[in-house]
């Protein structure tokens, strides 16, 4: 048999290998291999076919030459594969060192500069993934804020624009919005189904709001917040979501606790919102007892019964069904001992408000005999029980902790702890059963509702009663400081239950951080709008006070809230709903004056005042809005028909509201309402006063060619001729107001006048123009008229006034258009000329002098004490008494004034005079500061290239000094009294005399100082070199000063000195040529320190200087080269001195705050000294006058204008014993 099997198995070998080879020979199956070498011979030579087919030519010729070389293509890619390339050292770090020491140093040095690549590499990795996750939550912050602000807009309803469409109407249109039919709602006919949730509520609430004014100001009846409540349950919002705290909740919560009536219940506002938390928690465990009972009717057993009693065992009966047969269902006691829950049914009794019900069962019990009469106690006082009933239910407190649970026991006999806890209302019993018993609460509304029950009326703070023992009573700030150890997350789950944090908070009274949180829940339920009209009701009662917390005074609180109020109502402002808007406003007011008791007067001073200031700035507000006139005052009268009368009921408050309004309107710019609000109120001067002043400017841009001008003008005469029409009808109108009306409306006829003017002028009429303008009354400008200087502007209008510059251009320009036939219009251009002359301190356009000056020559003497007297051809008439005469030239480019020191030793020329740019002033003093009289004084040649005759310098003095003016005339005077007074000190035997005097040449511009002021305070960045500096546009500058330079030279001044820092700044450009000395004012400073021979504070240390000027004067660094080619250290502020110190107070000084600019002055200086310097330069025009003389800090400043004062008095000195 075995042999048998050996053969079969022999022949299946065969036959196997038989079939093997002749499949090898198939080309549709591959052969079978029976080892792993065979295999892989076979996966080679299939893999080679494929390469064949599918490689590169240039893949097949380099396999073939390598194959010529005798290299195995094949191999040599399966050793590539597994070549491993490793670097020493030697290649990372070239050996050139010569020891071990040098080499280790350089391998050293090369791993800190590649770990200093890597650590910049992952820095600058690090910034940058952190400034794309800033942009990130920036750009995610500025989407959501602007998809909640589109959200909170949303949240308004839907205005009716026909309610505002009569807004817009013409004065002469005004149609009544209190008869108006659509004005009542305000809003859209838009079915409550079909609009969002939040603007349901909006639409709703609004209606409550619109109640409770009308209610409020008729003093009757009203509760917000049942009726809140009321019109939130109408919405029927609250249907499913899961949540455990809806909206509706909260308005029960809320009308429960502003039910209670403390002057009732004989305790203090805060224990009475305690006990409505109170009754509202337990009225929510009554609903849940029923709930209960409903859900399983068998267990419940209730039967036919109705009594609160019944309830409570029904619910204990569900409670308890697995600890057997309850006492109050065993009818036998022989049987087994049933359950004792008498603890429980007056726990559950009390939990559920049922405290008739508690006290029987106590009674009845002789488990609670000794228990019944505290809680009786209990009850009847409402939770305050007296110190003795207090101390006992302690004791009992302290011997059922001391014994603790029996074993046995069954642990909801813990209930009686509970109760004895709260009639004891000892604070720490009460913690430490929220210690040792975390998990006694199933719900945080039981675990409040005890709380509540416990606490007693104590004040708010901390608590400061103790009774007998020790005993410290449980108060309202321990629960709420309880309650905030934990994070709102805590409470709403991270979210979502959103309602539960705020409830939480109204139930520990702490009312405004509540609305605070409901404020900015800005989500699809409109969270934010219920948090507005909670903050109505708390503000309403006047109970916000009372759960603010410990961090805002009462006002705050108040302020807080109509702040919420008032922006939720201004929304409605930019849905153009004004009417809506002024109803929150209203309460926005009335919250800051405690509430329902502001309708009434009945408030305290200070809130009355605080509602009165804020109702009048809302009403402004709504005033000043486009339809908000007629809204407040209605269709006439001064707001009798609108809605000013609700609020504002005595007529001289209204009255005087709506004069400060129009001024508000007026400095706004709001002329239209100014002009319509004084028209409602009678003040008609003051409306045509404000209509005149806009005719003034609409006839300024007529004459500039505005396109609106002319239609803007003939509304304001339309407006003007209303109210003088008005006025006519007007009844009681005063005396007074009869005079102002008459004068307003000459001015308004002027005004008339001059704009016919005008218009003559720009159809080309311009004869009759000049007639007009003659005829005019307020100017003196008829040919026929007398030649007398009068003042025509001492009782002429400002508004009128304005406008004479443009009437006199266009004078010019009709007389420019008109041929002089018989002589008459060049005395009318004479007239012209001579009234500009006269008042030339009005300071007109300089165009209006170019004109004047393209028509003809005008030499002038002017009196300084009296008015100014044209002559034509003649010298001025001498007259000694008179201190100083002006010398007037009007050439093509510029108006020049000499004023002449004596003018009894001065001749002035008739002639045309060439002059420098504007007002080039000589003057002559002697060492008392006063203008003396010149030895000689010759014509008035102000530059080289005088046409017509020989001239000869104005001084003759060889030491005279010529003077170029400073920043500002200040200053330049500051300097002059400075070279006065130390010529007066320097002068030999003190004598003051005519041979001490240093005879000057003064040159000011005012042009030249307001450009290099302008120069000097434009450059504010601190720390530009002098290249910098000097790279900026000073062209003008320098060519003004180097005429100015040329003008001295030519007065017969024989040396020149320049009083400002800033103007040393291009002294190499100015004095470049100048043929006189030309003292630099850091290189007197220089040497007078240097003459000085100051010692260096340490021993061996250079001579250290400070230097504290502008920004321009340091960068132009004319003080430093001057300093160190002295061999002096220069030390400049830092650039936190200058940023925070020095250009604060030329800010401060610009400002005219003396006492800031003077302490920053101070610091700047101290900063300097405390650096270790011998003196300080202050080289700043603007500040060398703040510090007074006695003020230690200037004895280390060097004054460089009293320098340069004293330099110039050593130059004449010494020019005057060479001479």
């Amino acid at each position: 048999m075995a042999n048998e099997d050996i053969s079969n198995w022999s022949d299946l070998l065969h036959s196997s290998t038989k079939l093997l080879e002749q499949a090898a020979s198939s080309a549709q199956f591959p052969p079978l291999q029976r080892n792993l070498d065979q295999l892989e011979a076979l996966s080679k030579k299939l893999k080679s076919k494929t390469l064949r087919t599918e490689a590169p030519s240039q893949s097949i010729a380099a396999t073939r030459l390598l194959a010529r070389e005798g290299i195995n293509a094949e191999q040599l890619a399966k050793d590539l594969k597994s070549f491993e390339l490793k670097t020493t050292f030697e290649d990372v770090f070239p050996v050139e060192a010569t020891s071990v020491e040098e080499y280790l140093q350089q391998v050293h040095e090369m791993a800190m500069v590649s770990a200093v690549q890597e650590a910049q590499k992952d820095n600058s990795r690090s910034f940058n993934n952190y400034m794309m996750k800033v942009l990130e939550e920036d750009w995610q912050k500025e989407k959501r804020d602007f998809l909640q602000s589109l959200n909170r807009i949303s949240t308004l309803p839907r205005t009716n624009m026909n309610a505002n469409s009569n807004v817009g109407t013409h004065q002469g249109q005004i149609v009544s919005i209190a008869s108006s039919p659509q004005v009542s709602s305000g809003m859209e006919v838009v079915p409550l189904t079909s609009r969002p949730i939040v603007e349901k509520k909006a639409s709703i609430y609004a209606e409550v709001v619109k109640n409770l004014n009308k209610s409020r100001e008729r003093g009757l009846p009203f509760k917000p917040a049942a009726s809140f409540k009321s019109a939130y349950v109408s919405l029927d919002i609250d249907g499913g979501g899961g949540k455990s705290v809806t909206m509706r909740k909260i308005w029960h919560l809320v009308q429960m606790m502003m039910d209670g009536d403390p002057s009732q219940q004989r305790v203090s506002i805060r224990m009475s919102l305690t006990i409505g938390a109170r009754r509202h928690l337990e009225l929510g465990h009554e609903k849940y007892i029923m709930d209960t009972i409903h859900s399983h009717p068998a267990q419940a057993a209730l039967g036919g019964g109705v009594g609160n009693l019944r309830r409570i065992r029904a619910f204990l009966r569900i409670r308890l069904r697995d600890y057997g047969l309850l006492d109050f269902d065993a009818g036998d006691a022989r049987r087994q001992p049933p359950v004792d829950t008498t603890w429980q049914q007056i726990y559950f009794c009390l939990r559920s408000g049922f405290y008739d019900e508690a006290r029987n069962v106590a009674l009845s019990s002789r488990a609670a005999h000794q228990f019944s009469p505290l809680l009786t106690e209990w009850i009847n006082t409402g939770g305050m029980v007296p110190e003795e009933i207090a101390s006992a239910a302690s004791e009992e407190c302290e011997r059922m902790l001391r014994t603790g649970d029996r074993v046995g026991r069954a642990a909801y006999d813990k209930k009686k702890l509970l109760l004895y806890a709260i009639i004891s209302g000892s604070r720490r019993h009460i913690d430490r059963l929220l210690r040792d018993q975390p998990t006694l609460f199933s719900t945080i509304e039981d675990f409040l509702w005890f709380q509540l029950s416990a606490v007693r009326d104590c004040p708010s703070g901390p608590s400061s009663i103790v009774l007998s023992d020790g005993l410290v009573p449980y108060s309202l700030d321990d629960l709420q400081i309880y309650l905030n150890k934990f994070e709102p997350s805590y409470y709403t789950k991270n979210g979502k239950d959103p309602l539960v944090y705020p409830y939480i908070l109204l139930l520990s009274i702490q009312l405004l951080p509540a609305v605070l949180y409901m404020s900015k829940e800005t989500g699809d339920e409109g969270y934010n709008i219920d948090a507005v009209h909670l903050s109505i009701v708390l503000a309403d009662h006047g109970f916000l006070s009372e759960g603010a917390g410990h961090k805002l005074g009462v006002m705050d609180v108040y302020a807080e809230v109509s702040t919420i109020i008032r922006q939720y109502g201004s929304m409605y402002l930019r849905l153009c709903d004004l009417q809506m808007a002024l109803e929150y406003y209203a309460q926005a007011a009335a919250a800051v004056g405690g509430g329902q008791l502001s309708w009434t007067s009945r408030g305290n001073v200070d809130q009355q005042r605080q509602r009165s200031s804020m109702l009048k700035q809302l009403l402004t507000e709504l005033l000043l809005r486009d339809g908000g006139i007629y809204l407040l005052l209605g269709a006439r009268g001064s707001g009798e028909e609108g809605e000013l009368g609700r609020f504002v009921t005595d007529p001289k408050a209204r009255q005087q509201f709506l004069i400060e309004a129009a001024f508000q309107c007026q400095e706004a710019g709001m002329y239209d309402k100014s002009i319509e609000i004084h028209k409602r109120v009678g003040s008609f001067s003051v409306a045509l006063d404000t209509i005149n002043k806009c005719i003034s400017e609409a006839i300024s841009a007529l004459f500039r060619g505005r396109s609106d001008g002319e239609s803007r003008t003939a509304g304001l005469i339309h407006s003007g001729n209303d109210i003088l029409e008005t006025y006519t009808y007007y009844p009681d109108v005063s005396l007074q107001e009869r005079q102002l009306v008459f004068e307003q409306q000459n001015v308004l006829r002027q005004l008339e006048s001059v704009l016919s003017i005008h218009k003559l002028a720009r159809l080309g009429n311009y004869v009759d123009a000049i007639r007009e303008v003659a005829k005019l009354q307020f100017l003196p400008l008829d040919p026929r008229g007398p030649d007398i200087a009068i003042n025509v502007f001492e009782n002429l209008s400002p508004h009128l006034e304005a406008c004479i510059p443009d009437l006199l251009k266009v004078a010019l320009t009709c007389l420019d258009n008109v041929t002089d036939s018989d002589g008459s219009l060049r005395a009318f251009r004479a007239k012209i000329s001579s009234f500009i002359a006269n008042n030339l301190k009005r300071n007109w356009p300089r165009d209006l002098y170019e004109r004047v000056a393209q028509s003809d020559f005008y030499a002038l003497w002017i009196d300084t004490r009296s008015t100014f007297h044209p002559h034509a051809t003649a010298s001025p008439p001498f007259d000694p008494s008179h201190t100083s005469y002006y010398f007037l030239t009007i050439d093509d480019d510029y108006i020049n004034i000499l004023v002449i020191g004596s003018i009894n030793l001065c001749k002035l020329r008739s002639r045309h005079v060439q002059a420098m740019p504007p007002s080039s002033v000589i003057m002559n003093a002697d060492e008392s500061g006063k203008i003396s009289q010149s030895k000689k004084l010759h014509g008035s040649n102000l530059a080289p290239g005088i046409k017509g005759e020989h001239v000869s310098p104005l001084i003759s003095h060889g030491n005279a000094v010529g003077i170029i003016g400073g920043v500002s005339v200040d200053a330049t005077l500051i300097f002059l009294r400075k070279l006065v007074e130390l010529s007066s000190d320097s002068s030999k035997d003190g004598v003051n005399s005519d041979s001490n005097s240093i005879p000057f040449v003064l040159c000011s511009d005012p042009l030249l100082n307001k450009e290099v002021l302008s120069y000097e305070r434009s450059y504010f960045v601190s720390g530009r070199n002098k290249m910098e500096f000097l790279k900026l546009d000073s062209s003008p500058i320098v060519q003004n000063l180097r005429n100015k330079r040329v003008f001295l030279e030519n007065s017969g001044a024989s040396c020149i000195v320049i009083p400002c820092n800033v103007s040393h700044t291009w002294y190499e450009e100015v004095s470049k040529g100048c043929s006189v000395p030309f003292l630099h004012i850091a290189e007197c400073v220089a040497k007078e320190l240097k003459e000085a021979k100051l010692k260096p504070l340490e021993a061996g240390s250079p001579l250290r200087i400070g230097l504290l000027a502008s920004n321009a004067t340091l960068a132009s660094g004319f003080y430093q080269e001057k300093l160190q080619n002295e061999g002096f250290e220069v030390v400049l502020p830092d650039r936190a001195t200058m940023e925070h110190a020095v250009i604060p107070a030329t800010e401060a000084l610009n400002r005219k705050d003396m006492e800031g600019a003077s302490n920053l002055l101070r610091i700047a200086l101290q900063v300097l000294l405390v650096s270790g310097v011998n003196s300080i330069i202050l080289a700043s025009d603007d500040m060398r006058d703040l510090l007074p003389r006695n003020d230690p800090l200037l004895k280390k400043c060097v004054d460089p204008m009293d320098t340069l004062a004293r330099s110039t008095i050593k130059w004449v000195r010494s020019a005057g014993d060479n001479t």
